[in-house]
């Protein structure tokens, strides 16, 4: 397991006030990442000499992303120098073993991509969160993986999409892409993570907004993806997702 390089990817803008336990249970973690990479969406605080109080080992890069989350992750790919990568959002946790338990599954089962179950958290409760493993029959009912959990393999295809049709689904564009391209998920089923719950809901016009990108996302796998007769539930099942999409869109007008 020695020989494996895992880089650690976090992107943030304006969280101090979670970013440092998230960076402390990273770095405390049973098997070390080799490197730890920051990427700032220049937040308004001083942010180099808050990390380097944590960790002066960290690296830190700034860069705006003009509301695209993706630009800063890429830039997180770009700069790491592992053969293995993970992901952590700015306010969520990892538990202490995660990268010890996700590697040796990522070695025993010769997967690409490994992910697991979640601890929603919030300042009242606390509640396990479960997921189906990766599938064509149950991708397209919800996002199967949080990108908290992820480690995977760095290929040339670990990349986020930065167009704007896929805002807040470009983590989930990532994993159908990689599953039309035959990676090789495996889903841990206990809790990795503490995913934090932040009672700031999504304004109207972004779950709009969200439900239309899907829909897009949605109709460009018909168009580029499906093998007609072979793949035809898969087709069924796409075009029942999208008309779910539109009926969430008008209880949301609602």
């Amino acid at each position: 397991m020695e020989n494996y390089k895992i880089s650690v990817i976090v992107t943030t803008y304006n969280r101090k006030e979670f970013l440092k336990e998230t960076l402390n249970s990273i770095i405390e973690q049973s098997f070390k990442p080799f490197e730890v990479l920051v990427i700032d969406n220049y937040s308004n605080y001083d942010i180099e000499g808050f990390i380097n109080s944590i960790d002066k080992s960290i690296k830190l890069f700034k860069n705006h992303n003009n509301g695209i989350i993706s630009t800063n992750r890429n830039l997180g790919i770009k700069k790491s120098n592992g053969d293995i990568l993970a992901f952590c959002d700015d306010d969520d946790i990892w538990e202490k073993n995660k990268l010890e338990i996700q590697l040796k599954k990522l070695i025993e089962t010769g997967s690409d991509v490994i992910h697991s179950y979640i601890n929603e958290f919030s300042e009242s409760k606390i509640s396990l969160k479960s997921y189906k493993p990766m599938s064509y029959q149950t991708v397209f009912f919800r996002n199967p993986v949080c990108l908290s959990t992820v480690m995977l393999k760095k290929t040339p295809d670990i990349f986020f999409n930065e167009e704007k049709s896929k805002f807040a689904i470009e983590d989930y564009s990532l994993w159908i892409n990689l599953m039309f391209k035959n990676y090789k998920f495996h889903l841990i089923k206990k809790p990795l993570i503490r995913y934090r719950i932040i009672s700031s809901s999504a304004s109207f016009e972004n779950r709009n907004l969200i439900e239309y990108n899907k829909i897009k996302l949605f109709r460009e796998i018909i168009t580029n993806h499906l093998v007609p007769k072979k793949q035809i539930y898969l087709a069924i099942i796409l075009q029942f997702r999208i008309i779910k999409s539109f009926i969430k869109i008008k209880c949301l007008i609602k």
